[in-house]
């Protein structure tokens, strides 16, 4: 996802996740791991998504959602019972987002 950071957050068009320690950038990519979001309501989330597809895999559900135009997959748990586009919130773990250049692609550290 593309966004820029300002006043202690990373915002896209989707939401902001809140990022301490990062200096203000115009654009940046913005990247997070499966296992460091969860779905959660989207009126209390900090991305909004709808689902583009679910896949039961044992001990897990693997939840694919989109945000804007993009794919994110996030890993819930067995029990997970939610179907193709609903819409869901995504919170992600601060301290595990990545950020990213957007013209170089280097990783902008804090």
């Amino acid at each position: 996802m593309t966004g820029g950071i300002a006043n202690g957050s990373v915002a896209v068009e989707e939401g902001s996740v809140p990022l301490e320690g990062f200096a203000p950038r115009e654009r940046v990519s913005f990247g997070f791991r499966p296992e460091d979001c969860t779905l959660v309501p989207p009126e209390s989330s900090m991305l909004k998504a709808r689902i583009f597809s679910t896949e039961m895999t044992g001990n897990e559900t693997i939840v694919t959602c989109e945000i804007g135009t993009k794919h994110v997959v996030v890993r819930m748990d067995k029990d997970f019972d939610m179907q193709p586009d609903e819409w869901v919130g995504i919170d992600i773990m601060p301290d595990k987002a990545r950020l990213f250049d957007f013209d170089s692609g280097e990783r902008v550290h804090q």
